[in-house]
């Protein structure tokens, strides 16, 4: 057999302790061997497979095996165990900053850290409640391009806008832009803000990602370098249970 054929079986078997076995469900030989024929349109000898095992577990993948009247195995190597897959899709689902079409991309993304039977599970177990989320995925360019400044030390130069009576966008300071030295971003309560050096002000201020009127220009000027006593917790202002968030900036 040549090698890219032993690597390319590996990893089918791989695919399929990963897509079909948990500890709840664990595959026999026999299994894998009608679902490698069916998926795969490729046979093997069961022999084959314990050899396939022992290369999967020596190079750090964990194919747990249980013996009986046949051998049963099943993947022993996740990331994420069920509570905690269920506490990252619930916070992505309850995030109002997150659109709802990215929101189902990332829960369906989530629930490939598990077996298709716990997927399945979980699915069930999704319950939207009736969440306003932001209409766009327009955010995550902004983060993107904030996140670049970021790690380049470079300075960033937005549009910020507010909502008026009747909903419209309505940019502040007649739409002159704001510029800032960017040093961290946080999520505070529903909303996520970038920290840092406000030119205008001369301070650390905090202004709301979502507010961002469009996609940031990454300046060519570094950074005013953050201060020591640098504290992005004191820029946000925090709410009290059941008080309105107020506007920074």
């Amino acid at each position: 057999m040549k090698k890219d054929e032993l690597h390319a079986r590996v990893l089918y078997l791989y695919q399929i302790l990963r897509h079909y076995s948990d500890s709840e469900h664990p595959l026999t030989t026999q299994q894998i061997l009608k679902i490698m024929d069916e998926k795969y349109h490729i046979q093997i000898h069961r022999v084959s497979v314990q050899n396939y095992v022992e290369i999967l577990n020596s190079c750090g993948i964990k194919v747990n095996q249980q013996r009986a009247q046949d051998k049963y195995y099943y993947l022993d190597d996740r990331t994420f165990d069920i509570p905690e897959l269920k506490l990252m899709i619930d916070a992505v689902q309850a995030s109002h900053f997150i659109p709802e079409d990215k929101t189902n991309e990332l829960i369906d993304k989530l629930l490939t850290l598990t077996s298709d039977y716990n997927a399945d599970r979980l699915r069930e177990n999704i319950y939207f409640a009736n969440k306003v989320k932001v209409p766009d995925s327009g955010n995550y360019v902004i983060v993107e391009s904030i996140s670049k400044a970021i790690h380049a030390g470079k300075k960033i130069s937005f549009q910020y806008f507010e909502y008026d009576v009747n909903k419209n966008r309505v940019l502040r300071h007649d739409g002159k832009p704001y510029i800032i030295s960017p040093y961290t971003m946080i999520w505070n309560g529903d909303y996520y803000y970038v920290v840092g050096f406000y030119d205008g002000r001369q301070e650390v201020n905090a202004f709301r990602v979502d507010r961002i009127n469009a996609c940031p220009e990454i300046l060519p000027d570094d950074i005013v370098p953050i201060p020591e006593d640098f504290d992005p917790s004191k820029a946000i202002p925090h709410r009290k249970v059941g008080a309105i968030l107020p506007e920074v900036i």
